[in-house]
């Protein structure tokens, strides 16, 4: 008797938790799932958007291109002050896009045949910007270039940590205590009698149906928050973060002869690549795999004066591939256009949890003030336990 109600008490105490936190975090995560459907497909809308930078006139079999002579003559056209960084090619047909050195988040749009910039995109800066700023950092600014803490970076480390634990509360309160209560659980949301009823019933069908995909958003999202998390959570996977980078043994200009040695002989060993980035003395090819719109990446160090390709340090590449692996989970790219339309139905069923629970904590308020006398709505879901 008394284990049972040690456990009815924890139970009530559980339910009393995962409502309060839900009013207190619910606001802030809301808007961080409706950012993050709006970056869901960036990637998309700004090559419809840009379309004519993405794009170029198909070369003729007798134009080739050389990184170096490329290179140099669009460095030529630039403005006084802005170099260009890194390089990333694509299929044929496809414009070359350069980092922009000077500019930390910039990309360069060049065609390579006829050796003329197309346009320039500004990724700090624009309507996803904001959008990354609110889903980031709730708006705030983080100064990279210090030491200031960016609160809103800090809350949404907390928010994200929080709902996790809420998640976790709503899968243990979903669990029947009884086995007469998991038909139940499975009812129909339309057939429930009374709109509480139906709050409920489809409350507890999107939390079943993207609990755990919000909780992992929510963990690899976490290693954008904070420092002391994102280095626990390379050394549980096996990986140093402090790894992450190698010395780069050319820089500059004269990293373009060798990328041009680099890409003849990575097509001699692999055939042609979907696309290959190259950063300094760093390369990483990406392959064609059975499922469309995934590559699989290789990646490989460039030694000064020596054309072959040399494998990353262990250390370095278990850091790389554990980095990739998290960015296409948060940003749902692992299995390319499907998994971007899963992980958009997940959050929007996140965006809903949201929505009913503070519909349901309305209809309780409702029923305690104007109808004192009969059974509050705490009751009537602690009965359909």
């Amino acid at each position: 008797m008394d284990v049972l109600c040690i456990m009815h008490d924890l139970r009530y105490w559980i339910r009393r938790f995962h409502r309060f936190s839900g009013l207190v975090i619910g606001l802030p995560f809301g808007i961080v799932c409706l950012t993050g459907i709006l970056l869901l497909f960036e990637p998309q809308i700004l090559r419809w958007v840009y379309a004519d930078y993405y794009q170029v006139p198909a070369p003729s079999m007798s134009q080739s291109c050389s990184i170096t002579a490329v290179s140099r003559e669009i460095s030529g056209q630039l403005p006084e002050g802005m170099t260009l960084g890194g390089l990333k090619i694509g299929k044929v047909g496809e414009a070359w896009i350069y980092e922009v050195a000077s500019m930390r988040k910039a990309e360069l749009f060049v065609d390579p045949y006829r050796r003329e910039i197309l346009g320039l995109i500004d990724h700090d800066s624009g309507f996803f910007f904001q959008v990354r700023k609110i889903h980031r950092w709730l708006g705030d600014t983080l100064d990279r270039s210090g030491d200031d803490l960016c609160w809103g970076r800090i809350a949404v480390g907390v928010v994200s940590l929080w709902s996790v634990l809420v998640v976790l509360t709503g899968f243990y309160l979903w669990f029947p205590r009884s086995w007469s209560s998991w038909k139940l659980r499975f009812r129909w949301p339309l057939s429930a009698g009374g709109s509480y009823a139906r709050y409920y019933q489809t409350h507890s069908w999107a939390g079943l149906f993207c609990g755990l995909p919000v909780m992992v958003l929510a963990l690899t999202g976490l290693t954008w928050s904070f420092s002391w998390y994102c280095s626990a959570f390379y050394s549980a996977l096996g990986a140093d973060y402090s790894q992450r980078r190698i010395p780069q043994e050319v820089t500059g200009k004269e990293c373009w002869p060798l990328w041009d040695q680099a890409l003849c002989t990575l097509r001699q060993r692999h055939g042609d690549p979907v696309w290959v980035s190259f950063q300094d003395s760093e390369l990483e090819a990406g392959f064609d795999t059975r499922f469309p719109g995934v590559c699989s990446v290789q990646r490989y160090v460039l030694k000064k004066g020596n054309v072959r390709l040399h494998e990353y340090p262990s250390a370095t590449e278990a850091v790389r591939s554990i980095r990739a692996a998290v960015v296409a989970v948060h940003e749902g790219i692992w299995l390319g256009v499907v998994s971007q339309i899963l992980t958009l139905l997940w959050v929007c069923s996140a965006c809903y949890l949201v929505w009913s629970g503070y519909r349901m904590h309305h209809f309780r308020r409702k029923v305690r003030r104007y109808r004192p006398g009969r059974i509050s709505c705490c009751r009537i879901s602690d009965a359909q336990d």
